[in-house]
């Protein structure tokens, strides 16, 4: 969900703000006790009906994100609409839009389109219809982001709709995904996405210069005393050079970092992009971008 939000505006900090706020939101809204996700039933029936639709919504991007990555493969995944400004783009005023724009590791103008739709139990909207209208965002999408720019090739549009379920319902919450095309793709080398991804790190972890570098197509400043673990993680000294203590509040017991292969990447010293699995162990979790959480030691 931090991701998702700060990658919204890479230069507004106040969406770190929003990230930290939905960090405490959404921890109380998920039940955890249970082997299978569900929402905390006593806490979602205290929210008024605008906010149980807000919160849902916000629930299924984070679940939606994590799909993108983990299940359909694709590296890097950002805000559509944040994508498109950063690049100079104009949304038009009530344009219906997917909330993210996906690439994987060949790194073209092939990209992906998601949308995500959620509802909870006691607004269970038919998931058939609730596809259809995601995927009709897509399609808006497609004809904003090819206007935009017409090097781009929508591969696949993706619909989600995420049915939420309590821990006290006999049900599971279920996901479920319609991938209905796949179109010819193009052989065109094309950064902008990743350096966008990896933007939204940069934010998390304290770095907002080379964030609003990455974001804005300017060149990385990277200090090599920051490389550690056998030289081969970027970790970014928050304490003594980030105004913000809220990254320590934010990340307490964790460090975020970065392969020194992905830092080569952006700075345009390597040609293609490493590829990495996932890992979630208790000192370690490692997403398919190579970014890794490591437990600090106390």
């Amino acid at each position: 969900m931090a991701k998702t939000t700060v990658s919204r505006d890479i230069s507004d900090i106040s969406l770190l703000f929003d990230a930290l706020g939905n960090f405490f939101q959404l921890g109380f809204l998920v039940y955890s006790n249970n082997d299978v996700f569900t929402l905390n039933k006593r806490h979602f029936s205290n929210l008024r009906d605008f906010t149980r639709t807000s919160r849902t919504g916000e629930v299924a991007q984070g679940i939606t994100y994590l799909l993108a990555q983990e299940y359909l493969r694709f590296n890097s995944v950002v805000d559509f609409e944040g994508y498109i400004n950063s690049r100079g783009g104009i949304i038009p005023a009530k344009s219906s839009t997917p909330d993210f724009i996906m690439q994987n590791h060949n790194l073209n103008f092939n990209v992906g389109l998601i949308e995500s739709k959620g509802s909870y139990p006691e607004k269970s909207d038919p998931v058939k219809s609730s596809l259809k209208k995601a995927l009709k965002q897509c399609h808006s999408g497609q004809n904003l982001l090819t206007n935009f720019d017409p090097r781009y090739t929508i591969t696949n549009k993706y619909g989600v709709h995420i049915k939420f379920e309590d821990e006290l319902s006999s049900q599971s919450s279920v996901g479920y995904l319609a991938d209905p095309q796949s179109l010819p793709v193009r052989d065109e080398r094309n950064l902008s996405i990743i350096r966008y991804h990896y933007a939204s790190w940069f934010m998390l972890m304290g770095d907002q210069d080379n964030a609003f570098r990455l974001a804005t197509n300017e060149p990385l400043k990277i200090d090599d005393a920051f490389f550690r673990n056998k030289n081969e993680y970027y970790y970014y000294g928050r304490r003594s050079n980030s105004v913000f203590p809220i990254f320590d509040i934010f990340w307490t017991g964790f460090q975020i970092a970065i392969p020194r292969a992905i830092i080569e990447l952006l700075m345009g010293d390597i040609l293609e992009a490493p590829s990495y699995d996932s890992i979630d162990t208790l000192q370690v979790i490692q997403y398919i971008d190579g970014v890794r959480l490591i437990k600090l030691q106390f």
